[in-house]
Parts: C-alpha cells; structure tokens; sequence
C-alpha cells in the first residue's frame, strides 16, 4: 500500500516517515519511490541510520529503549511531540482559511453526537 501511494505523489507532496529503528526496509523502498516521484520526505527516525540517509529532510530522534522487556514507550511519545509541532506548523501556515475549515468539519461532525444531557 506505501508503495502504490508513494508512486502517486509528485512535487510539492510531503510524506513523513516515521521509525524507531530506520532499519525497515519495506519503509525504506516506499521513501525511494516517494522521492523519485518528486515528494519531500520527512524522516522521524535515529541519526546514522539508514532512513536518515533516505529522506529529504531529516528529525532526529534519538531514544534508547529496551525492547527486548518493554513496549517503546519514550519513543512512541517523542514521535507524537515531533508529529504535533508539525501539525502546529502546517496549521500556523495556512492561517485563518484553516480556522474556518475545522469549524465546518466540527459542525459536521454534531450529527454524529449525543446531546450533553445523556
């Protein structure tokens, strides 16, 4: 499915891309293609990995965890902050055209509810 979406995108598309590791190589196939189809890439993965080496521009994240006993929790959490700060700084971008888009998908999404009183 990566691989299908990425020989779809073309220039001024932006993929992020998003390991713990930066060793998948299924991953790193899809951010080729997504490259050579003229998409950006933004790698959230460790320095000197392999997907460091692969994306357009990449977020380092560093975070040694034991995953041999614990699920990757630190990492899991760095990833969502870094996800948020680009969420904050596509939104601050498309200034207040974004404002009134997401007040159109809240009012959309009011049917969907129950009322307060249940």
């Amino acid at each position: 499915m990566q691989n299908m979406s990425a020989v779809t995108l073309q220039e001024g598309d932006v993929v992020v891309a998003i390991s713990q590791t930066g060793r998948t190589k299924p991953l790193g196939a899809s951010v080729r293609l997504a490259r050579e189809a003229g998409a950006t890439v933004i790698g959230l993965c460790p320095s000197e990995s392999a997907l460091a080496h692969e994306v357009s521009l990449p977020l380092f994240i560093d975070v040694h965890e034991d995953t041999e006993i614990y699920t990757p929790l630190s990492s899991r959490i760095a990833h969502l902050v870094l996800i948020d700060v680009l969420a904050v700084g596509v939104a601050k971008t498309r200034g207040p055209k974004l404002a009134e888009q997401l007040k159109a998908v809240k009012k959309s999404l009011t049917t969907l509810r129950y009322p307060d009183d249940h």
